[in-house]
């Protein structure tokens, strides 16, 4: 029982965590491709998590987006029509009464794909006696307003120091665990949950030195968290606007080739045939913030997966502890949050091409 209700609170912190970042409309491209010369794959869709106080401003837009999505006016609606493949699929997903998602998929040659894709990206196709390369060149973002540009980096700003005294909690914490090692599992669980706390760690009393400490850690996780939280005043969440100033592609991108991937420049790839591209936004960013003080209690909080408060305080206390020599200022975490959003110079992907009949047949 113990453990079921710590899993339970765990998991409430994890979801009251993450739904400040959670995007309320979910873009996806997926494209996959088959031998050269053959017809390619592709499916666009847009989901939208509903969540928005009523007649705010945000459920104003999501209102708006299920009428274009009807009406098919949407982004994905007049990039296909500019392509006008002769066939497509087209589905819509209802949940509670109202539109929740869009599903549309064709196949269509290369030239109509770079067509399909100019709208966010430059793209072209070489290919060579067993390969096939795709190269796409997105440049900078021209999604956001200047207005948007502004409320972004003026709330990076505050972010940035907000993330800074974070770290200076945490490097403090991690000196305290390292000087009390057989208090280290009571404090670290007190700090991943606020309230629903297993019996075996509430009863067990905290010194006075612990309970300013794990107050310490609490607040700056909880400023953290506090800048970028939802709320009913914007249109677009704080994590939709960083994208929308940073990042070029307007969904989540999925290429799926033919054969193994040989060569991958921006994508993100693994061994196979699958490679995305990284969405530049703040969420995104901060396991790259994970570098001045190590293991941070809300790199664990905000990663997604199934949660176990015990399984959580094992890999916490297991994992390595470092220790920046100098801790960082604002504007060093500003400037590295810039660079980590910077859109690769060019993403390419090279491909082994197999024979027609070695081809697996397209997913879903």
């Amino acid at each position: 029982m113990n453990r079921i209700r710590s899993t339970i609170a765990i998991a409430a912190m994890v979801l009251l965590v993450t739904s400040c970042f959670s995007e309320p409309v979910l873009e996806k491209l997926q494209i996959e491709f088959g031998p050269p010369g053959s017809l390619v794959d592709l499916t666009a869709s847009i989901e939208i998590r509903d969540g928005a106080a009523p007649k705010s401003p945000l459920a104003v837009r999501l209102d708006r987006l299920r009428d274009d999505l009807v009406a098919e006016r949407d982004f994905w609606s007049n990039r296909f029509r500019i392509v006008a493949p002769a066939d497509d699929e087209y589905r819509r997903e209802r949940s509670g009464g109202k539109i929740s998602k869009v599903i549309r998929r064709t196949v269509m040659d290369r030239n109509d794909l770079a067509r399909l894709l100019d709208g966010f990206a430059s793209g072209s196709f070489i290919s060579g006696t067993g390969w096939e390369e795709l190269n796409l060149d997105a440049g900078r973002s021209d999604r956001a307003t200047s207005q948007e540009k502004r409320v972004v980096g003026a709330k990076l700003d505050s972010w940035s120091q907000e993330f800074a005294n974070h770290v200076g909690t945490v490097v403090t914490l991690l000196r305290y665990l390292d000087e009390h090692p057989e208090r280290a599992r009571l404090v670290v669980a007190h700090v991943l949950v606020k309230e629903g706390l297993d019996d075996k760690y509430r009863r067990v009393e905290l010194t006075e030195d612990e309970e300013e400490l794990i107050a310490l850690v609490t607040k700056g996780n909880d400023a953290v968290i506090a800048t970028l939280a939802e709320t009913d005043s914007a249109a677009y969440t704080f994590e939709e606007m960083t994208r929308r100033v940073y990042d070029p592609f307007p969904a989540e991108v999925t290429v799926t080739t033919a054969g193994t991937i040989v060569e991958c420049e921006g994508f993100v790839c693994t061994e196979g045939r699958v490679a995305r591209i990284r969405k530049l936004s703040l969420l995104g960013s901060l396991p790259a913030l994970d570098r001045w003080a190590s293991p941070d209690p809300l790199m664990m909080m905000v990663r997604e997966g199934e949660r176990n408060l015990e399984t959580d305080l094992d890999e916490f206390l297991e994992s390595p502890r470092s220790v920046a020599a100098v801790p960082p200022t604002a504007v060093e975490i500003r400037s590295t949050i810039d660079r980590i959003l910077t859109p690769a110079a060019t993403y390419r992907l090279r491909w082994r091409t197999p024979e027609p009949d070695q081809v697996p047949p397209p997913s879903g």
